[in-house]
């Protein structure tokens, strides 16, 4: 049942139409509007998938004039924003949508991705819903890492950073994004920015790499950006599962890589529980290392996060309707509240998308949602 205080709010608020984010994490009654599968007759609901499957979508945006699309497409992006892929969905016209997308199409630099599905029409009306995945093998040992330095050396298809050989193939990307930092203070003009090639890649500059691990071992780069002809932090940032742990010498296993802890490693993150040796390191567990490789080629690490292996499945945005007290309909999907229900209101008196009538609340006119008490509402 819910709160007094939470009632009033939600009454307004539906009164209103206010525009909401809502994130689901257990009480979510209908779906049927969105079917994320690894099946193209979307016969199964997934939530994780591995190299070699494919991703099959399909909304149904009921609100939405399918006769007058403004545009229609999928984003999936890694929660650390390494990487980022989109596409279009195929419109059917019948107020449903699909798309697809392999994995193996994918940059596995992290296994925690967001999936986005962005439909509006020209008159404004939308279906914006955010679901979270995981994608790709965690104990996988040619997934991808991240690196940042220096670049110390160059050959015809190679440059070294952080005393390691990177090799360019036909498939690398390049991107030329000079920091301000390195722009002449001479020169009113902005530093350069905008794609690259090979050619940009100099001993000396600063560049940040997105690689994989082939089979023999070799780093292949999938995406070069150049950041300047200067300096820049030395960094190393790999994700994946613990798996394996070696008390004896501080070290543990995550894709195929040997990290090594020592007195000055840091230790956080949501899944941080500071028990045992390694900083509560154990066998299974979802990490995030940031260090430094050595020159035995394993790593040292100077952070080490912990992530949880639950996430928030679902977020929507758009109208509220259909409140009754106890339950609540955003874009087909159907909340219940309860007294665990955390609300938050936003921008201080202002509705998001601005209420009713696309203005302002005033508070002096009873339009507002009360400010919430923290000791009441939580």
């Amino acid at each position: 049942m819910m709160k007094p205080t939470q009632l009033r709010w939600f009454r307004q608020v539906a009164t209103l139409l206010l525009l909401l984010t809502a994130i689901f994490a257990g009480n979510v009654q209908a779906q049927s509007n969105l079917t994320i599968s690894r099946q193209p007759d979307f016969s199964t609901e997934d939530r994780e998938f591995v190299p070699g499957d494919t991703i099959f979508m399909k909304v149904d945006a009921q609100d939405v004039d399918y006769s007058s699309l403004e545009f229609a497409e999928f984003r999936l992006f890694s929660r650390e924003g390494g990487a980022f892929h989109n596409g279009p969905f195929v419109n059917h016209f019948d107020r449903s949508y699909t798309a697809k997308i392999a994995v193996d199409d994918l940059d596995l630099v992290d296994f925690f991705w967001n999936w986005e599905a962005d439909i509006r029409d020209r008159v404004g009306r939308s279906f914006n819903v955010k679901v979270f995945l995981r994608i790709g093998d965690p104990g996988d040992q040619l997934a991808g890492l991240e690196m940042r330095g220096l670049v110390q050396s160059k050959g015809n298809d190679s440059f070294v950073m952080l005393g390691q050989e990177v090799r360019v193939d036909n498939e690398t990307q390049y991107e030329v994004h000079f920091y301000t930092a390195a722009g002449d203070p001479n020169n009113p003009q902005p530093p350069p920015q905008g794609p690259g090639s090979f050619a940009d890649v100099q001993e000396n500059y600063g560049v940040e790499t997105r690689v994989v691990r082939t089979e023999s071992g070799e780093l292949v780069a999938k995406h070069v950006r150049v950041v300047g002809p200067f300096n820049v932090p030395r960094f190393l940032n790999i994700s994946g599962r613990v798996l394996s742990v070696d008390e004896a010498s501080q070290t543990f296993v995550v894709r195929g890589l040997t990290i090594g802890v020592t007195q000055f490693t840091g230790f956080g993150g949501e899944g941080y529980r500071p028990d045992g040796t390694n900083g509560g390191v154990s066998v299974g567990q979802l990490v995030r290392v940031y260090g430094d490789f050595q020159d035995d080629g394993s790593v040292q690490a100077h952070f080490v996060e912990f992530r949880r292996a639950v996430r928030p499945e679902l977020e929507v945005r758009g109208r509220l309707t259909d409140f009754d007290g106890e339950t609540f309909v955003v874009q087909g999907f159907t909340f219940r509240v309860t007294d665990a229900t955390v609300v938050e209101r936003l921008n201080n008196g202002t509705l998001p998308g601005g209420g009713g009538d696309g203005g302002t609340c005033d508070p002096n006119k009873g339009e507002c949602p009360p400010v919430c008490d923290p000791a009441v509402e939580q």
